[in-house]
């Protein structure tokens, strides 16, 4: 869909961005916008990133591991994954405090 490249600067991310499907948009809001650099400080770009995992975790990949069942993923190596996913999460949460 695009290209991204993240770069450290001391406490700052900064998101380099070329998001191609935009480039030959007709939308008002997105011309001239498709590429270009975010700076963010470096803990709120991690706190957003732990968030919106947390939030895949609880709510979206559930939905997407039935999905995959009825398509005829076997159900035990589907489970497995969603397992390692919220251990994953646990020890991210853990080794924050």
């Amino acid at each position: 869909m695009g290209e991204y490249i993240f770069e450290l600067d001391g406490n700052i991310i900064n998101v380099h961005y070329n998001n191609i499907p935009l480039k030959d948009t007709n939308c008002p809001e997105f011309i001239g916008n498709w590429k270009g650099t975010v700076s963010v400080p470096l803990n709120d770009f991690v706190q957003d990133v732990l968030s919106l995992s947390k939030k895949y975790i609880e709510e979206i990949a559930p939905v997407e591991a039935k999905i995959l069942v009825e398509l005829g993923e076997k159900e035990e190596v589907i489970a497995a994954k969603l397992a390692l996913l919220r251990r994953l999460r646990r020890r991210v949460e853990f080794s924050e405090v």
